[in-house]
């Protein structure tokens, strides 16, 4: 794993941590301000605590904002730096148009905001090029068959959200 995956992970881990102490302080907090004057109210109110709450929340919201991005534009360069021979590998077995493939990917967009939430089978994606090989994989959007939902698992903040979206009919075999 690497820092920015291992920075995500304990910065949520520390929000979560907080949560319950932040729900006990602020019980306290009401309780107390209702027995004081209106001006001496936000003399005791829990500040550090909402801070060891908020911050790392951010921390992870600025990791995820910032790796998902980089991921994909990492993803798009090595697809279109790809030439000569490569090899495509679906689930495991070889692609029968890989150039196809490749094409589709390249065609990746970004992830528009939505509710619609992706199947829990993946279909694993493997280009073997002279640069090394990309592993990819995609998840079917629920409710539609051609739209996919890329996930890059080298990181494990873009193995678990989303780098993009391809719209195709290139994987209904799989």
């Amino acid at each position: 794993m690497d820092l920015v995956g291992l920075l995500f992970y304990c910065a949520g881990a520390v929000a979560i941590l907080a949560l319950p102490i932040l729900i006990v302080n602020c019980i306290r907090y009401a309780r107390a301000a209702a027995r004081v004057p209106r001006a001496e109210r936000w003399a005791d109110f829990p500040i550090k605590t909402v801070g060891f709450f908020v911050v790392p929340i951010l921390i992870v919201i600025a990791i995820a904002s910032t790796v998902v991005p980089r991921a994909r534009e990492e993803v798009l360069g090595f697809l279109n730096e790809l030439s000569g021979t490569y090899a495509v590998s679906i689930n495991d077995r070889p692609a029968s148009d890989p150039a196809m493939i490749v094409t589709v990917l390249k065609g990746m967009y970004p992830s528009p905001e939505d509710r619609s939430s992706p199947s829990a089978e993946r279909i694993r994606v493997a280009i073997s090029g002279s640069r090394g090989t990309l592993n990819l994989e995609l998840a079917r959007t629920r409710g539609s068959h051609q739209d996919y939902r890329v996930y890059y698992p080298k990181s494990p903040v873009t193995a678990g959200n989303e780098i993009g979206r391809i719209r195709t009919g290139a994987f209904d075999n799989y």
